[in-house]
């Protein structure tokens, strides 16, 4: 609580400080941030930054002396938030999922330092899944590629999440008919399986 009191009171004017205390949220929402176009509604309570925003946040953000751990926590309450992306997504939970999916996704995009090598996979893996188990196979296999190549590159070329990322775009290649392609990546998953096995 003591950091979001710091962070708050960094990122408000001293003088408007008192203003934004005695006016509870919505009126500052209305009055303020909507008419000036700063946030934008995009949903039933929720709510888009306008660009300059963020930028202004960011540049905040980086005052701060915590700002590299407060990164790595985010990143790890996203994660743990990823994991619960089920392979298969019921209607239910695609709506309850949808707008977490643009923060994952700039997570993954965005903040990959921040991530520990044990967790770089979820998100990728997250994002994969909420797009292919809709059958948007189209938008899943970007993720799936995405993660096949940061676990290559990051985790090295023999460690058990390329196997994994090899075996998870197969398996989206399997579901679209394109079986050769399938075929030739369960096999180096496989493969790469029994080298680890034997060592």
């Amino acid at each position: 609580m003591q950091r979001l009191s710091r962070l708050w009171s960094s990122l408000v004017d001293h003088r408007k400080e008192k203003v934004v205390e005695s006016k509870i949220w919505e009126d500052v929402r209305e009055d303020s941030l909507l008419d000036l176009n700063l946030i934008q509604q995009t949903a039933e309570e929720t709510y888009q930054l306008h660009q300059l925003v963020r930028r202004y946040f960011r540049v905040k953000l980086e005052k701060i002396e915590e700002v590299e751990e407060l990164r790595s926590q985010f990143c790890r309450v996203t994660v743990v938030e990823a994991k619960k992306v089920p392979e298969t997504p019921v209607k239910k939970e695609i709506e309850e999922l949808a707008l977490s999916i643009p923060h994952l996704a700039e997570i993954a995009i965005e903040m990959q330092q921040w991530l520990e090598d044990e967790d770089v996979i979820w998100l990728f893996v997250s994002l994969g899944r909420f797009y292919a188990g809709q059958g948007l196979y189209e938008l899943g296999e970007p993720w799936y590629k995405e993660c096949l190549d940061i676990t290559r590159s990051r985790l090295g070329v023999e460690h058990p999440d390329v196997a994994t990322s090899l075996n998870n775009l197969a398996g989206l290649y399997k579901s679209q008919g394109r079986y050769t392609e399938a075929e030739a990546l369960f096999k180096e998953a496989l493969e790469m399986r029994k080298q680890e096995k034997s060592s």
